[in-house]
C-alpha cells in the first residue's frame, strides 16, 4: 500500500471514530463523558445506559454501516459499467427496493419485519427492467444506459408518490418519513442487519478482487486471460443490488451517497481506479456526518437522507463548475 493511500485509509478510519464518539456524547439528554465511560464499561446502569446503548450508539453504528453497504454498492456499479453516473439511487434500483416495501407494508399491510426480502425483491426487478432497456454492453456504458435508469427512477418515483398519497395518514406519514433516508428508527438489529450484509458483499468482492482487475483492461483482454467477464459482471451486479436493496430496508432510500463516495475515494488516492474498501469507508462517514449535522444543527431534525442530498447536489455542482 503506497503513502498516500495508507494516508486515505487513515484519515477516514480516524473519522469515523470521532463519528462514532460524537454519536454518542452528543444529544438532548447530557450525559458526562465520564458518565458514557462508566456505560460502555458496565459500571453504570439506569437510564443513561439505555440512551446511550439503545439509542445514540445504535444510530451511530447504522450511520457507518449502512453508509458503508451504499459506497461500496455505487463503487461496484460504477465500475461494472464503467461508467461514473451509474448509481443504485440515481438509476432506478433504490426505488424499486422502496416502491417494493411500499406495496408490501402500505397496500398489502404486512409487517415491517418482510421489509429486508421485499427490498431485495424490487431491487433485483429493477435492476433486470433497467439492465434489459439498456441492450448490449457497449450502451450499458454509454448514455443509454443513464437515460434507461433515469426514466426507471422517475416511473417508480411516480408510483411511490401515489401510494403514499393513497394510503392512510398514519401510513403515509410513516412511509414519507421512511422513505427520506430516516435513522432515527436504528436499533442494534439494524445494525447486525446492515453489517452482515456489507461482510458478506466485501467477502464475495475480496475473492472476485483479481477477477476484477484484468475486468478493468477490457472485455476481450479479460476473457483471453480467462476471467469471464460476463459471469463477473452478473456477481458483482447482484452484490450492488443486494446491498443497496438492504440499506433501503433498514433506513429508507439514502440519495448520492453512493453517487458521490466512489468520485472521493479515487481522488483520496489519487488513482483512476475506483478503490472499493475506501469507497465504502468514505460513504460510511458521509452518512454518519450528514445524520450529526441532521440531528445537532438543523432545527426540526430532519432524516439523514435529505442532508445527503443536498451536500451530494452541491458537491456535484461543484465538481461540473470546476470542470
Amino acid at each position: 500500500m503506497t503513502f498516500i493511500r495508507l494516508c486515505a485509509y487513515s484519515t477516514v478510519v480516524a473519522i469515523a471514530v470521532i463519528t462514532l464518539v460524537m454519536g454518542a456524547l452528543l444529544g438532548t439528554y447530557d450525559i458526562p463523558p465520564d458518565q458514557i465511560w462508566g456505560v460502555l464499561t458496565g459500571q453504570i446502569q439506569g437510564f443513561e445506559r439505555t440512551v446511550v446503548l439503545e439509542w445514540r450508539v445504535p444510530r451511530a453504528a447504522a450511520a457507518l454501516t449502512v453508509g458503508a453497504c451504499l459506497g461500496l454498492s455505487g463503487a461496484l456499479l460504477q465500475t461494472v459499467t464503467r461508467n461514473p453516473l451509474a448509481s443504485p439511487d440515481l438509476i432506478g434500483i433504490s426505488g424499486g427496493a422502496y416502491t417494493a416495501v411500499l406495496i408490501l407494508v402500505v397496500l398489502l399491510g404486512a409487517e415491517w419485519l418482510y421489509m429486508a426480502p421485499a427490498a431485495l425483491t424490487g431491487a433485483l426487478l429493477a435492476a433486470a427492467v433497467l439492465f434489459t432497456a439498456a441492450g448490449s454492453r457497449s450502451q450499458r456504458e454509454g448514455s443509454r444506459f443513464l437515460l434507461a435508469g433515469v426514466a426507471l427512477a422517475a416511473l417508480l418515483g411516480g408510483i411511490n408518490s401515489w401510494i403514499v398519497v393513497s394510503a392512510s395518514l398514519e401510513s403515509a406519514m410513516a412511509a414519507a418519513t421512511w422513505g427520506a433516508g430516516s435513522l432515527a428508527a436504528s436499533t442494534w438489529s439494524t445494525v447486525w442487519l446492515s453489517g452482515a450484509a456489507l461482510a458478506f458483499g466485501a467477502v464475495l468482492c475480496g475473492l472476485a478482487v483479481r477477477r476484477l482487475r484484468v475486468h478493468a483492461l477490457g472485455d476481450d483482454l479479460a476473457a483471453g486471460l480467462g476471467a469471464a467477464p460476463r459471469s463477473l459482471r452478473v456477481q458483482l451486479i447482484l452484490i450492488s443490488v443486494a446491498l443497496a436493496a438492504i440499506a433501503t430496508a433498514v433506513c429508507g432510500p439514502i440519495g448520492l451517497l453512493p453517487l458521490v463516495a466512489p468520485p472521493i475515494a479515487r481522488a483520496l488516492t489519487r488513482t483512476s481506479e475506483t478503490p472499493l474498501a475506501l469507497s465504502a469507508m468514505v460513504a460510511a462517514v458521509l452518512l454518519a456526518i450528514a445524520d450529526l449535522i441532521a440531528q445537532h444543527m438543523l432545527p426540526g431534525g430532519p432524516p439523514a437522507g435529505l442532508v445527503t442530498t443536498v451536500l451530494g447536489g452541491v458537491y456535484l455542482m461543484v465538481m461540473l463548475l470546476r470542470r
